[in-house]
C-alpha cells in the first residue's frame, strides 16, 4: 500500500543554517556561533575581511550598526560578516594616507613584557649603556602637523582610481585584508605594522622621489609616474628599505635604512654602506596600551599653551635596585632613548600595530646650556589622529624627503619651573609624576592684575613659545 502523501501544512520545514540564519538584534544580519544573540550589537562594529570587529581602536567611537552595503569576500567564511568595500572613483594620494587603519579582529595579546634595558646582570649579554642619559620629556602633542603642508606639497597631482591596482598598495582596506586575526605576540603587531603602515609609507615614498624625477623622465601623469616607480630602472636608484636590525645591543625592531655607495680608489669599485635613519620600536596591545603614555604625552584635557615647552623630569636610575621601581612606561621610555643614542639616529616610531606616536631626540652640535638640555631630551607626540599619513611624514623626514635644509621645529626646554615642585632629593627613579605637564598647569598660574611683582618678567619668559 502506496503511503499517504503529506498535506502542505504537514512537510518539515527547512532548517536554517548557520550561513542564512539571522537575528533580530544584529539587525537582521547573520550572526556567527560564537556570537551569542544576547550580546548588544554596540560592542561590534564595522567587519574587516569577513569577521566582526569585538574591540574599538582608542580613537574611533563604537557604532551600533553598519549601514553601508556589503559584498562578501573570497575569503570570508560562511555565516560571518562580508567586507565592507568602499565605492569606486578617484583619489588623492594624500586623502589615501588620510584613511583609517583596519583592525584586527580579535585582540587577545597576552604579553605585557617590556625590556629593562637598564637592570644588567652577569648573564646579560647586552653591553652597558653608556651616553647622555635622559633626563627630560617634552609633549608636543601636534608634532606631525608642521609636516602636514610639507606632505601634501610633495604628493600635489599623485591621484589614482581606489579600485585599480595602485590602490591595493595603499588604502588599508586592501592591504589589511591578509592580516592575523590576533595579536598574541609582539611579531604580529609587527606584521600589522608593516603591512598597513611601512609598507604604504615605503610605496608612497617612492612615488614621491619618482615625481621629483619626473622632469628628467618626461612623464606627466600620475600613472606614468607611479608606473615608473614599479620599474627595476627606478628601483635600483631607490636607496630606501626597511628591516630587522642586526646586533645584540640595544636592537631596535625594524629600522628605516639608507643604502648608500660612496666610489674609492678605481672608477668600478665602490663601498656598499647603510646608515639607520629611522627607528621601529613595537610593542603589544598588552604593553602598549592607550592610556600608557597619555599622562606624559598627551591628549590633555586642557589648553597647554602656557605650558608650552615645559619639560618632564626623568629621573636616570643610579643603582641595579632603582632599575626594579621603573614603570611599564619608564622602561618603553628608556628603551627607546637607549636606541637611539646607541645607533646615533634622531627619529623614532612607537606603536602596537594600531597607536603611532613620533619620538624626536634633537643633537647640538657646540657648546652651552641648550647643548646639554637638548642631548637629554626626549621630544614625543600625542597618539596621532592619522596615523598612516604620520608614519610616512616621519618617514619622509628621517629620509631628508622634503629638504635637505628643513628642520623640526620643536619648543624651547624649560626645566626652571621644577624647583617650584620639587626638591633634589627624589627617591623613585623614572618619570617624576610632579613635573607632569598638567602639574604645570596647576603650579604655574599667571599672575593676577592686581598683584603684579617683579617676578613677571621671568614668569613671562617661562611661558613664551619658540616655534
Amino acid at each position: 500500500m502506496d503511503p499517504k502523501p503529506l498535506r502542505r501544512s504537514e512537510r518539515k520545514k527547512p532548517i536554517k543554517t548557520v550561513a542564512n540564519a539571522t537575528d533580530q538584534t544584529s539587525g537582521g544580519r547573520p550572526r556567527h556561533p560564537s556570537q551569542n544573540s544576547d550580546v548588544n550589537e554596540s560592542s561590534s562594529h564595522a567587519p574587516v575581511d569577513g569577521v566582526r570587529v569585538t574591540s574599538y581602536r582608542h580613537d574611533e567611537p563604537p557604532s551600533a550598526s553598519v549601514k553601508e552595503t556589503t559584498v562578501a569576500h573570497t575569503s570570508t567564511p560562511s555565516g560571518l560578516d562580508p567586507l565592507h568595500l568602499e565605492p569606486g572613483g578617484i583619489i588623492t594620494v594624500m586623502q589615501a594616507l588620510k584613511e583609517k587603519p583596519r583592525k584586527s579582529p580579535l585582540l587577545i595579546a597576552v604579553s605585557k613584557g617590556t625590556t629593562n634595558v637598564l637592570k644588567s646582570s652577569p648573564n646579560n649579554k647586552e653591553k652597558p649603556f653608556s651616553g647622555p642619559k635622559l633626563r627630560q620629556i617634552v609633549a608636543v602633542p601636534n608634532l606631525v602637523d608642521q609636516l602636514v603642508t610639507l606632505v601634501e606639497k610633495q604628493l600635489q597631482g599623485l591621484a589614482m582610481d581606489r579600485k585599480g591596482p595602485f590602490a591595493a598598495s595603499i588604502l588599508p582596506q586592501h592591504s589589511s585584508l591578509n592580516l592575523p586575526l590576533a595579536t598574541i605576540t609582539e611579531k604580529d603587531s609587527e606584521v600589522i605594522f608593516r603591512t598597513t603602515f611601512l609598507n604604504t609609507a615605503i610605496t608612497v615614498l617612492r612615488y614621491a622621489k619618482a615625481k621629483g624625477a619626473s622632469k628628467v623622465t618626461n612623464l606627466k601623469s600620475s600613472i606614468d609616474i607611479m608606473t615608473y616607480s614599479e620599474t627595476e630602472e627606478f628601483k635600483e636608484t631607490f636607496p630606501f628599505f626597511v628591516s630587522s636590525m642586526k646586533g645584540a645591543t640595544h636592537i631596535t625592531d625594524i629600522a628605516l635604512w639608507e643604502l648608500v655607495s660612496k666610489p674609492t680608489g678605481p672608477a668600478d669599485a665602490t663601498v656598499v654602506k647603510i646608515i639607520s635613519r629611522l627607528l621601529i620600536e613595537m610593542k603589544t596591545e598588552a604593553a602598549l596600551l592607550p592610556t600608557t603614555l597619555n599622562n606624559v604625552a598627551g591628549p590633555f584635557s586642557r589648553d597647554m599653551k602656557n605650558v608650552h615647552g615645559y619639560a618632564t623630569q626623568f629621573i636616570w636610575p643610579k643603582s641595579r635596585a632603582m632599575c626594579r621601581t621603573l614603570t611599564s612606561a619608564d622602561r618603553i621610555l628608556t628603551q627607546v632613548w637607549c636606541q637611539l643614542v646607541h645607533h646615533n639616529v634622531s627619529y623614532a616610531i612607537l606603536s602596537n600595530g594600531s597607536l603611532v606616536y613620533l619620538l624626536y631626540r634633537k643633537t647640538v652640535a657646540g657648546a652651552g646650556d641648550q647643548q646639554g638640555i637638548h642631548n637629554t631630551t626626549l621630544f614625543i607626540s600625542a597618539i596621532t589622529q592619522h596615523p598612516i599619513l604620520a608614519v610616512y611624514a616621519w618617514i619622509s623626514l628621517a629620509s631628508n624627503s622634503f629638504s635637505d635644509s628643513y628642520e623640526l621645529k620643536v619648543p624651547k626646554v624649560n626645566i626652571s619651573w621644577w624647583s617650584k615642585v620639587t626638591s633634589k632629593a627624589v627617591g623613585r627613579s623614572g618619570i617624576n609624576i610632579k613635573t607632569l605637564p598638567e602639574m604645570a598647569l596647576e603650579t604655574i598660574k599667571p599672575p593676577d592684575e592686581d598683584a603684579l611683582t617683579d617676578n613677571e618678567d621671568a614668569f613671562t619668559d617661562y611661558t613664551e613659545e619658540n616655534f
